[in-house]
């Protein structure tokens, strides 16, 4: 099987991206991987833990300039492809995509949904936004790489042909963390306190099971927060939910392996929400909402897909409840079956079916 250069466009170091090109960078058919990022870690990602990143088999370049970016998408342009994180997302991929265009590189788009459900009026202008960049460089993008069935919707509803999607997803692992069975069930919340997160609509549903044994954590930052706060106290859970900031890496891992249950209540569309990644790695199950974008990971017996509305929230709890505290054996049946359908080399395997597909027809042609 013929090799080739894969070069990733990305705004900056992603840890979500990570375990999906380190193993592209090792797959057997021996592809050239480089990456390429737009600016430095900001503040907020920060927030999150998110670091630079080291990879062993990666050309990395950082910031390139207009030169730069010349010499990276003309080199071996006709044997290349060049896989960007959204469309023309900013200067130097927009200048980087407008390259491989004159060039005549292969343009794949990796990207999660626009913000359409539950986001207002200004699903409008996104969608007019999107619209308008399909007209401008759609006839150039040969693959588009959408994370989950939201984002497919997205791209089928901009009027991408099916042909041209392929569902993906984010492929982020974790090491598996062994802890002591907790002796009361714990539901765990974990994400930014903005409205579409619906962190509110947890805990009115959690009001909704007061006679159940239980106990919630929102590891949570943000404007919301407060009003979160102020909710559970009034519903008389001040002493069964408890709010923390995000942790240190090894505390939060240890928080999910002992999690009973993750839950993701969007009541926004969401457009991955890697936590469910690494709930599932733990062997931790997970609810989430219809407008969570790793719905895709769900499987029967692993937690549940639900409406975002409070009683389809408070069965799937009960459920959950009844079903138990999760022993050793259900976490490992969860987390090898994650380990195996989405791991980076599971990512890999797909996008290189997609990869192999170009190369073939170049080196055939």
């Amino acid at each position: 099987m013929p090799s080739g250069r894969v070069v990733f466009w990305q705004p900056n170091f992603s840890p979500h991206q990570f375990d999906l090109i380190d193993a592209l960078s090792r797959h057997e058919n021996g592809y050239v991987v480089e990456l390429c990022l737009s600016r430095q870690l900001n503040s907020d990602r920060k927030v999150f833990g998110w670091s630079k990143i080291h990879y062993e088999h990666v050309n990395i370049h950082e910031s390139p300039n207009a030169m730069e970016i010349e010499a990276l998408t003309s080199e071996q342009a006709m044997s290349s492809v060049h896989v960007f994180s959204g469309i023309a997302n900013d200067i130097v991929s927009k200048q980087a995509l407008e390259a491989c265009i004159r060039y005549g590189a292969t343009i794949f788009i990796m990207s999660e949904a626009g913000d359409w459900n539950g986001h207002g009026y200004k699903k409008y202008i996104r969608l007019v936004k999107h619209l308008m960049l399909r007209k401008k460089y759609g006839r150039y993008i040969h693959t588009i790489l959408p994370m989950g069935k939201l984002g497919v919707n997205w791209f089928k509803r901009l009027g991408y042909k099916s042909d041209r999607i392929v569902s993906f997803g984010y492929f982020v692992e974790s090491d598996f963390v062994s802890v002591a069975e907790p002796e009361t069930f714990q539901i765990l919340f974990v994400g930014r306190a903005v409205k579409y997160k619906g962190g509110d609509l947890l805990v009115r549903a959690l009001g909704k099971i007061k006679h159940l044994r239980w106990h919630a954590t929102f590891l949570t930052q943000g404007t919301q927060r407060a009003i979160w706060e102020g909710m559970a106290k009034s519903l008389g859970l001040q002493e069964r939910i408890t709010f923390h900031d995000y942790e240190t890496s090894l505390a939060y891992a240890q928080r999910m392996a002992s999690a009973s249950v993750l839950v993701q209540p969007n009541i926004g569309d969401e457009g991955w929400g890697a936590v469910v990644n690494e709930a599932l790695m733990q062997g931790t199950p997970v609810i989430c909402t219809t407008l969570t974008g790793a719905q895709d990971m769900v499987c029967s017996g692993f937690g549940a897909v639900i409406v975002p509305d409070v009683d389809s929230l408070v069965q799937a709890l009960e459920r959950q409840i009844q079903n138990g505290v999760p022993n050793a054996e259900r976490r490992a049946k969860i987390s090898d079956w994650t380990r195996q359908y989405w791991s980076g080399e599971a990512g890999a395997h797909i996008l290189a079916t997609e990869l192999n597909n170009v190369f073939e027809t170049t080196y055939d042609s």
